[in-house]
């Protein structure tokens, strides 16, 4: 015998604001903060690539 039919749970959510949570952010939030780490790897990697490169010195007088 298949068990009693009960009836779907109600979730209600609360209204957007302080009720929710205080970490919960807009998208618009998530994207400045991956656009700001994206910035951030582009300046290290340019700091570390203007380190390893450097012009050859120059060939000593004499030698051909």
């Amino acid at each position: 015998m298949p068990p009693p039919a009960t009836p779907p749970d109600v979730v209600l959510r609360p209204e957007p604001g302080l009720a929710r949570g205080l970490w919960e952010a807009s998208p618009s939030t998530l994207y400045a903060a991956v656009g700001a780490l994206l910035l951030a790897a582009l300046l290290y990697l340019a700091l570390r690539l203007r380190g390893r490169v450097r012009p050859s010195p120059p060939a000593p007088p004499g030698r051909p």
